[in-house]
């Protein structure tokens, strides 16, 4: 693909076959931008699950309605 820019009608992405005619019609080349390739995709093993400690205890706080809920 290769950008070409018009006056009248901006910048436009081109096929390689198209510049010659698109040149003849007043399109002139920007840059050369080449073909993005596909992106591998990579699996993650799995990892083992971590035990952790248990940390700081709950702030318990007595229920609003005072019935002796938590």
């Amino acid at each position: 693909m290769i950008q070409m820019k018009h006056e009248e009608f901006g910048l436009h992405m081109m096929p390689d076959g198209a510049v010659e005619e698109a040149t003849s019609l007043g399109w002139y080349i920007v840059t050369k931008a080449p073909i993005a390739k596909p992106v591998e995709t990579v699996t993650i093993p799995a990892q083992p699950e971590v035990k952790r400690s248990p940390g700081r205890p709950r702030n318990v706080v007595p229920s609003v309605l005072n019935d002796g809920e938590i």
